[in-house]
């Protein structure tokens, strides 16, 4: 069975890929996935590292306005139907988002917390696809925090990253001889292995498509990783490395 340490963070994706391979009654990567997520925005489950649920509504607003309407508490709410000349109803699919004000710097978690839920509630939908990839690959979480949730939800609690029971035999002691203990062998010290040089030169020429306009922030979270990975030349997995690295940058600017 795969076993993580529980000193190590994990992104939601890896969570979900783990959880999935020992689920019973067995659950989907997706499924599982989208629970987490779902968590997350709804402040049930707290991250150790990435960007914050309220980075990611500023970068919405910013960047994602022309597809998700914004609603400012205390304006006539946004149009969401429409009569169509037929005598059918044309209907947006996509969530209203309230937001205390048309400031972003301005925003606090609490003002944000009805729309917080309303992506919670929307995002199995795919109505978020814009940032997903930060939600999904960029943000960590340690194994407090996920057993915390595990207990609370009720789940059964997953083995891939759990510290090994306490009840284990422990080993029997050393030998000893005249001289006393005897000394464990001196192991060969590891050599470190070279330098990401594709990670580096890959985030690089990504950072500056998105820098310069080549590729704009839209199309760098929507293009395919097997798309960027025929492209650079380099694993998927690089891709997604340089991808979740470059859009955390690029929404903390």
């Amino acid at each position: 069975m795969l076993r993580r340490s529980p000193e190590k963070s994990l992104t939601l994706f890896q969570i979900a890929d783990d959880w999935s391979r020992e689920i019973q009654p067995a659950r989907s990567l997706d499924e599982l996935l989208n629970e987490l997520v779902t968590a997350w925005w709804r402040g049930e489950l707290h991250a150790g590292n990435g960007p914050t649920r309220l980075k990611l509504l500023r970068a919405l607003f910013k960047t994602g306005r022309a597809e998700i309407p914004f609603w400012v508490k205390g304006d006539d709410a946004p149009q969401t139907s429409w009569e169509l000349a037929d005598g059918g109803v044309e209907v947006l699919l996509v969530p209203v988002l309230p937001i205390p004000s048309t400031q972003p710097e301005a925003w606090t978690d609490e003002e944000c917390g009805a729309a917080y839920e309303a992506i919670a509630e929307h995002w199995r939908d795919g109505c978020f696809d814009l940032i997903s990839p930060l939600v999904s690959g960029g943000i960590s979480f340690f194994e407090p925090s996920f057993a915390q949730w595990i207990t609370a939800c009720g789940h059964t609690p997953p083995e891939f990253w759990r510290r090994p029971q306490s009840n284990v035999l422990s080993p029997a002691p050393a030998p000893a001889v005249a001289s006393g203990l005897l000394q464990p062998p001196k192991l060969p010290s590891r050599q470190r292995g070279p330098a990401p040089v594709k990670f580096t030169r890959v985030k690089a020429a990504m950072y500056e498509e998105a820098k310069s306009g080549k590729m704009n922030i839209q199309e760098l979270m929507s293009v395919s990783e097997d798309a960027l990975s025929a492209r650079h030349g380099v694993s998927r997995d690089t891709i997604r490395k340089a991808r979740n690295a470059i859009l955390a940058e690029i929404v903390g600017d």
